[in-house]
Protein backbone atom coordinates (compact mmCIF):
# COMPACT_ATOMS: atom_id res chain seq x y z
CA UNK A 1 0.00 0.00 0.00
CA UNK A 2 1.67 2.98 -1.37
CA UNK A 3 0.68 6.03 1.28
CA UNK A 4 -2.38 6.79 2.81
CA UNK A 5 -2.89 9.60 0.25
CA UNK A 6 -1.74 7.44 -2.72
CA UNK A 7 -4.04 4.37 -1.64
CA UNK A 8 -6.81 5.14 0.91
CA UNK A 9 -7.96 2.05 3.24
CA UNK A 10 -10.21 -0.81 3.13
CA UNK A 11 -12.70 -0.13 5.99
CA UNK A 12 -14.25 -2.18 7.59
CA UNK A 13 -17.18 -0.91 7.34
CA UNK A 14 -17.09 -2.28 4.09
CA UNK A 15 -18.75 -5.70 5.14
CA UNK A 16 -22.12 -3.65 4.97
CA UNK A 17 -21.43 -2.49 1.16
CA UNK A 18 -24.47 -1.69 -0.69
CA UNK A 19 -26.82 -2.94 2.40
CA UNK A 20 -26.03 -6.54 1.80
CA UNK A 21 -24.67 -9.18 4.54
CA UNK A 22 -21.43 -10.73 1.82
CA UNK A 23 -18.40 -9.07 3.17
CA UNK A 24 -17.12 -9.33 -0.31
CA UNK A 25 -19.86 -7.04 -1.97
CA UNK A 26 -19.84 -4.30 -4.35
CA UNK A 27 -19.21 -1.57 -2.29
CA UNK A 28 -20.71 2.38 -2.80
CA UNK A 29 -17.33 3.86 -2.93
CA UNK A 30 -14.29 2.28 -4.42
CA UNK A 31 -11.08 3.47 -4.64
CA UNK A 32 -8.59 2.67 -7.23
CA UNK A 33 -5.22 2.95 -7.07
CA UNK A 34 -2.65 1.94 -9.72
CA UNK A 35 1.27 1.88 -9.49
CA UNK A 36 4.24 1.27 -11.70
CA UNK A 37 7.02 0.16 -10.37
CA UNK A 38 10.24 1.01 -11.39
CA UNK A 39 12.23 -1.50 -13.76
CA UNK A 40 13.36 -4.30 -11.97
CA UNK A 41 11.79 -3.95 -8.76
CA UNK A 42 8.65 -5.51 -9.13
CA UNK A 43 10.32 -8.66 -7.05
CA UNK A 44 11.39 -6.11 -4.54
CA UNK A 45 8.41 -4.38 -4.16
CA UNK A 46 6.01 -7.69 -3.69
CA UNK A 47 8.47 -8.56 -0.82
CA UNK A 48 8.36 -5.23 0.90
CA UNK A 49 4.75 -5.27 0.04
CA UNK A 50 4.21 -8.63 1.93
CA UNK A 51 6.13 -6.89 4.80
CA UNK A 52 3.76 -3.74 4.92
CA UNK A 53 0.76 -6.44 5.27
CA UNK A 54 2.05 -8.34 8.03
CA UNK A 55 3.19 -5.44 9.77
CA UNK A 56 -0.24 -3.83 9.76
CA UNK A 57 -1.41 -7.23 11.07
CA UNK A 58 0.94 -7.41 13.96
CA UNK A 59 0.08 -3.97 14.88
CA UNK A 60 -3.65 -4.91 14.87
CA UNK A 61 -4.57 -2.13 13.03
CA UNK A 62 -8.24 -1.74 11.40
CA UNK A 63 -6.52 -0.71 7.80
CA UNK A 64 -7.14 -3.12 5.18
CA UNK A 65 -6.47 -2.97 1.24
CA UNK A 66 -6.96 -5.60 -1.33
CA UNK A 67 -3.59 -5.94 -3.75
CA UNK A 68 -3.34 -7.16 -7.50
CA UNK A 69 -0.80 -7.58 -10.29
CA UNK A 70 -1.47 -7.11 -13.78
CA UNK A 71 -1.16 -10.63 -15.42
CA UNK A 72 1.02 -9.61 -18.23
CA UNK A 73 3.24 -6.98 -16.37
CA UNK A 74 4.44 -8.04 -13.14
CA UNK A 75 5.48 -4.35 -12.74
CA UNK A 76 1.87 -2.95 -12.87
CA UNK A 77 0.13 -3.23 -9.13
CA UNK A 78 -3.32 -2.37 -8.37
CA UNK A 79 -4.82 -1.67 -4.83
CA UNK A 80 -8.59 -1.09 -4.26
CA UNK A 81 -10.22 -0.02 -1.14
CA UNK A 82 -13.79 -0.44 -0.24
CA UNK A 83 -16.27 2.07 1.38
CA UNK A 84 -19.73 1.31 2.26
CA UNK A 85 -19.96 5.00 2.08
CA UNK A 86 -18.52 8.50 1.12
CA UNK A 87 -18.16 8.91 5.43
CA UNK A 88 -16.05 6.16 5.96
CA UNK A 89 -13.04 7.00 3.80
CA UNK A 90 -12.19 9.94 6.34
CA UNK A 91 -12.53 7.66 8.64
CA UNK A 92 -10.90 5.02 7.18
CA UNK A 93 -8.11 7.94 6.90
CA UNK A 94 -7.68 8.89 10.26
CA UNK A 95 -7.32 4.86 11.55
CA UNK A 96 -4.18 5.01 9.35
CA UNK A 97 -2.87 7.96 10.85
CA UNK A 98 -3.35 6.14 14.51
CA UNK A 99 -1.89 3.12 13.30
CA UNK A 100 1.29 4.88 11.63
CA UNK A 101 1.67 7.01 14.86
CA UNK A 102 1.56 4.13 17.11
CA UNK A 103 3.79 2.07 14.90
CA UNK A 104 6.52 3.99 13.42
CA UNK A 105 7.78 0.65 11.86
CA UNK A 106 5.11 0.87 9.39
CA UNK A 107 5.74 4.42 8.01
CA UNK A 108 9.81 3.73 7.40
CA UNK A 109 8.43 0.23 5.03
CA UNK A 110 5.98 2.95 3.02
CA UNK A 111 8.85 4.64 2.22
CA UNK A 112 10.55 1.85 1.33
CA UNK A 113 7.94 0.94 -0.99
CA UNK A 114 7.42 4.22 -2.59
CA UNK A 115 11.51 4.71 -2.91
CA UNK A 116 10.25 1.68 -5.46
CA UNK A 117 7.44 3.30 -7.36
CA UNK A 118 8.01 5.03 -10.39
CA UNK A 119 4.53 6.85 -10.76
CA UNK A 120 1.16 6.31 -9.12
CA UNK A 121 -3.15 7.10 -9.60
CA UNK A 122 -5.53 7.13 -7.51
CA UNK A 123 -9.09 7.53 -8.31
CA UNK A 124 -11.95 7.66 -6.18
CA UNK A 125 -15.40 6.21 -7.76
CA UNK A 126 -18.88 5.54 -6.82
CA UNK A 127 -20.60 2.70 -8.39
CA UNK A 128 -23.90 3.44 -11.02
CA UNK A 129 -25.69 0.75 -9.83
CA UNK A 130 -28.58 2.11 -12.13
CA UNK A 131 -26.50 1.39 -15.48
CA UNK A 132 -24.10 -1.77 -14.65
CA UNK A 133 -24.56 -5.05 -15.28
CA UNK A 134 -23.34 -7.08 -11.72
CA UNK A 135 -22.51 -11.22 -12.18
CA UNK A 136 -24.08 -13.16 -9.81
CA UNK A 137 -20.59 -13.60 -8.17
CA UNK A 138 -19.54 -10.46 -7.95
CA UNK A 139 -17.65 -10.24 -4.47
CA UNK A 140 -14.29 -8.58 -3.80
CA UNK A 141 -13.78 -11.33 -0.89
CA UNK A 142 -13.79 -14.80 -3.30
CA UNK A 143 -12.97 -12.86 -6.73
CA UNK A 144 -9.48 -14.29 -7.96
CA UNK A 145 -9.02 -12.38 -11.39
CA UNK A 146 -10.09 -8.54 -12.02
CA UNK A 147 -10.76 -6.89 -15.69
CA UNK A 148 -10.32 -3.19 -15.04
CA UNK A 149 -11.43 -1.55 -18.50
CA UNK A 150 -11.00 2.70 -18.26
CA UNK A 151 -12.68 5.32 -19.90
CA UNK A 152 -11.86 9.04 -19.94
CA UNK A 153 -14.73 10.15 -21.36
CA UNK A 154 -15.84 13.48 -23.43
CA UNK A 155 -16.82 16.23 -21.12
CA UNK A 156 -20.64 16.87 -21.77
CA UNK A 157 -21.14 13.41 -23.58
CA UNK A 158 -21.58 11.43 -20.20
CA UNK A 159 -25.28 11.35 -20.88
CA UNK A 160 -24.33 9.07 -24.65
CA UNK A 161 -21.89 7.59 -22.92
CA UNK A 162 -24.13 5.94 -20.03
CA UNK A 163 -27.00 5.13 -22.65
CA UNK A 164 -23.99 3.16 -24.39
CA UNK A 165 -23.70 1.42 -21.92
CA UNK A 166 -27.22 0.82 -21.15
CA UNK A 167 -28.04 -0.34 -24.38
CA UNK A 168 -25.05 -3.00 -24.35
CA UNK A 169 -26.05 -6.79 -25.60
CA UNK A 170 -26.18 -9.46 -22.68
CA UNK A 171 -23.55 -11.21 -24.57
CA UNK A 172 -20.94 -9.06 -23.96
CA UNK A 173 -20.89 -10.05 -20.30
CA UNK A 174 -21.37 -8.27 -16.68
CA UNK A 175 -19.55 -5.51 -15.08
CA UNK A 176 -20.09 -3.29 -12.36
CA UNK A 177 -19.90 0.96 -13.27
CA UNK A 178 -18.06 3.03 -11.25
CA UNK A 179 -17.73 6.74 -12.18
CA UNK A 180 -14.95 8.86 -10.80
CA UNK A 181 -16.24 11.89 -8.48
CA UNK A 182 -14.17 14.85 -9.76
CA UNK A 183 -13.31 13.47 -13.41
CA UNK A 184 -15.58 12.19 -16.72
CA UNK A 185 -14.08 8.41 -16.06
CA UNK A 186 -16.25 5.49 -16.11
CA UNK A 187 -14.55 2.00 -15.17
CA UNK A 188 -16.07 -1.13 -15.63
CA UNK A 189 -15.15 -4.04 -13.55
CA UNK A 190 -15.69 -7.54 -13.82
CA UNK A 191 -14.81 -9.80 -10.65
CA UNK A 192 -13.99 -13.37 -11.69
CA UNK A 193 -13.53 -16.39 -9.56
CA UNK A 194 -11.14 -18.17 -11.87
CA UNK A 195 -9.58 -16.73 -14.94
CA UNK A 196 -10.87 -14.61 -17.68
CA UNK A 197 -12.06 -16.56 -20.41
CA UNK A 198 -13.22 -15.74 -24.02
CA UNK A 199 -16.99 -16.46 -22.78
CA UNK A 200 -17.01 -13.16 -20.11
CA UNK A 201 -16.85 -10.55 -23.07
CA UNK A 202 -14.46 -8.48 -25.10
CA UNK A 203 -13.03 -5.94 -22.79
CA UNK A 204 -14.65 -3.06 -24.33
CA UNK A 205 -18.61 -3.62 -25.03
CA UNK A 206 -19.56 -3.42 -28.53
CA UNK A 207 -21.85 -0.70 -28.31
CA UNK A 208 -18.57 1.35 -26.60
CA UNK A 209 -16.04 0.53 -29.24
CA UNK A 210 -18.86 1.79 -32.20
CA UNK A 211 -18.91 5.00 -29.79
CA UNK A 212 -15.37 5.77 -29.81
CA UNK A 213 -16.10 9.82 -30.49
CA UNK A 214 -18.03 9.34 -26.57
CA UNK A 215 -14.58 9.13 -25.18
CA UNK A 216 -10.71 10.11 -25.23
CA UNK A 217 -8.92 7.08 -24.74
CA UNK A 218 -9.86 4.14 -23.03
CA UNK A 219 -7.69 1.10 -20.96
CA UNK A 220 -8.15 -2.22 -20.26
CA UNK A 221 -6.23 -4.80 -17.81
CA UNK A 222 -6.15 -8.13 -16.58
CA UNK A 223 -5.03 -8.48 -12.84
CA UNK A 224 -4.64 -11.43 -10.09
CA UNK A 225 -5.28 -11.03 -6.70
CA UNK A 226 -1.92 -10.96 -4.88
CA UNK A 227 -2.92 -12.18 -0.95
CA UNK A 228 0.74 -11.37 0.32
CA UNK A 229 0.44 -8.60 -1.53
CA UNK A 230 -2.56 -7.32 0.75
CA UNK A 231 -4.45 -6.96 4.49
CA UNK A 232 -8.07 -8.31 4.66
CA UNK A 233 -10.65 -8.52 7.69
CA UNK A 234 -10.95 -11.84 9.28
CA UNK A 235 -15.12 -11.43 7.37
CA UNK A 236 -12.79 -11.74 4.02
CA UNK A 237 -10.55 -14.71 5.06
CA UNK A 238 -13.89 -16.38 6.55
CA UNK A 239 -15.39 -16.14 2.62
CA UNK A 240 -12.57 -17.49 1.08
CA UNK A 241 -9.95 -19.31 3.33
CA UNK A 242 -8.20 -21.07 0.07
CA UNK A 243 -7.04 -17.43 -0.75
CA UNK A 244 -6.47 -15.71 2.10
CA UNK A 245 -5.42 -17.98 4.60
CA UNK A 246 -1.70 -18.46 2.98
CA UNK A 247 -1.32 -14.45 3.36
CA UNK A 248 -2.04 -14.78 7.62
CA UNK A 249 0.99 -15.31 9.60
CA UNK A 250 -1.25 -15.46 12.87
CA UNK A 251 -4.81 -15.06 11.89
CA UNK A 252 -6.28 -11.81 11.56
CA UNK A 253 -8.30 -10.15 14.08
Amino acid sequence: MVGVFAALLLSSASASAAGQNAPGAPPHVLNITQVKVKPKDSGTYAAVEAQVARAFERARARVYWIGLQSSKDAHDVLYLNLFASANDVGRATEAYRSAAAAHPDLGQLQQRLTALTASTSTTLTTRRDDIDRAAMEADFATMRTLRLTTFQVQPGREGEFIKAIRTANPKDGAWLVYEANDSSTFVLVTLKKGGMTRKDGPPIPRTLRHGKALYLKSDSRVYAVKPAMSHVTQAFVAANPQLWRPATVSGLH
